[in-house]
């Protein structure tokens, strides 16, 4: 199965604009869900028990922030970098 992100994000967040960066700067692709504009995607962060924006979902892992050091360890050795 092919590596993919979903990033929770929302307008005007520098944060979400850091985790989208990092992605597409290493060719991994990610489907943005924008909470504000899409009532699914805000039902699926509150079921997640997320506390802020951006969450990332890898591998059914959520990420709450910009942590780059997880998501170099769930991506993997060697993928993107």
């Amino acid at each position: 199965m092919p590596l993919k992100a979903i990033i929770y994000t929302e307008p005007n967040c520098p944060p979400c604009d850091q985790v989208k960066a990092w992605f597409a700067r290493r060719g991994i692709p990610f489907e943005e869900r924008n909470v504000m504009l899409n009532l699914q995607a805000r039902q699926e962060l509150r079921e997640l028990g997320a506390a802020t924006l951006p969450v990332t979902v890898m591998h059914g892992e959520p990420v709450e922030g910009f942590h780059p050091e997880r998501f170099e360890a769930l991506v993997g050795p060697g993928i993107g970098t």
